[in-house]
């Protein structure tokens, strides 16, 4: 998993490090981009199926608070540790 953590960090830093300072792109630079952008959605993608099979198999979820929203995230899991079907209601403390 670390890896592919990795390859999501390195791809996105790369694309920020292509757009910075630029104002006009190529149709080339942008179908690269474009690319880069699709194998890293790709690799984040992977990662979140191998999170949730985790949690599934090991019956245990995560949250995620976030304050400055005050919005509050819960994994599929954690929505069936408490007997609900995944983002039925809205997670609360």
């Amino acid at each position: 998993m670390k890896s592919l953590q990795s390859k999501i960090q390195q791809n996105l830093d790369q694309l920020v490090d292509q757009l910075e300072g630029k104002e006009g792109l190529s149709l080339k630079e942008q179908q690269a981009i474009v690319k880069q952008l699709k194998k890293t959605s790709g690799y984040f993608q992977t990662l979140h199926k191998w999170i949730e099979a985790a949690q599934k198999i090991s019956d245990f979820g995560s949250w995620e608070h976030y304050h400055q929203e005050d919005n509050l995230f819960w994994s599929e899991e954690t929505y069936r540790i408490f007997g609900y079907e995944p983002y039925s209601v809205t997670p609360s403390f």
